[in-house]
């Protein structure tokens, strides 16, 4: 996940990347089906734990990951430009009107 640094080069500091990549390391260890579809294969012979305690566990790691980036401060780096607007008109099929037949 994290890129390693060429030799000599200072790693520039990335608060929100290392936020995000601690997110998707910890749900790949929650979700080992998530992990093989994304090829990092932690447990590749496991399957989700689907009990209230395994949903659990997916709600704490939503909740520290929501809290760790509320807490990232500073310059963030990156693409500073705004959000495109989002499209207009329909942008699921279910939204979409379904042609009539004759």
């Amino acid at each position: 996940m994290p890129e390693s640094p060429a030799p000599g080069h200072q790693p520039e500091s990335r608060p929100v990347r290392d936020v995000a990549d601690g997110y998707v390391s910890a749900l790949a260890e929650l979700d080992p089906i998530l992990a093989t579809a994304l090829g990092l294969r932690p447990g590749e012979d496991r399957l989700p734990d689907l009990s209230p305690a395994g949903q659990d566990a997916m709600d704490d790691l939503a909740r520290t990951t929501l809290a760790d980036l509320a807490g990232v401060t500073g310059d963030l780096g990156g693409d500073q430009r705004p959000m495109s607007p989002p499209p207009s008109g329909p942008t699921s099929i279910r939204q979409r009107r379904r042609p009539t037949r004759p």
